[in-house]
């Protein structure tokens, strides 16, 4: 059995005007690590985005032009693609992160 620290992080996202769809996945401390400047480049671009005016955190839905790339320059492809893999997809792709959990793995009892 393996020491690595494990942990389920919870991304919600819209995927158009407020259809939210949520993904839930495990990932090992190290990835936690690597997908950390993604998180804070959403939380500083949310900074920057004022409500209703069709700009979005992470563009990803068939129906944009621009690209999550286009709009983190600073990242990394691997650390874009690593975060990808954690978010949930809608019928025609995403928008918009509205949150990202992340806590220790439970323990976790199945009754049925």
């Amino acid at each position: 059995m393996s020491d690595d620290k494990r942990y389920e992080i919870v991304v919600i996202a819209d995927t158009n005007d407020a259809d939210y769809v949520t993904q839930i996945s495990t990932i090992s401390e190290e990835l936690l690590l690597e997908i950390q400047p993604v998180i804070e480049a959403i939380k500083a671009k949310n900074a920057t985005i004022t409500p209703g005016r069709g700009i979005y955190n992470w563009p990803s839905s068939e129906y944009r032009k621009e690209t999550v790339e286009d709009t983190y320059p600073q990242l990394t492809e691997d650390q874009i693609e690593c975060f990808r893999e954690l978010c949930p997809y809608g019928e025609y792709g995403i928008h918009t992160i509205k949150s990202v959990e992340y806590y220790p793995e439970p323990v976790k009892v199945k009754l049925l």
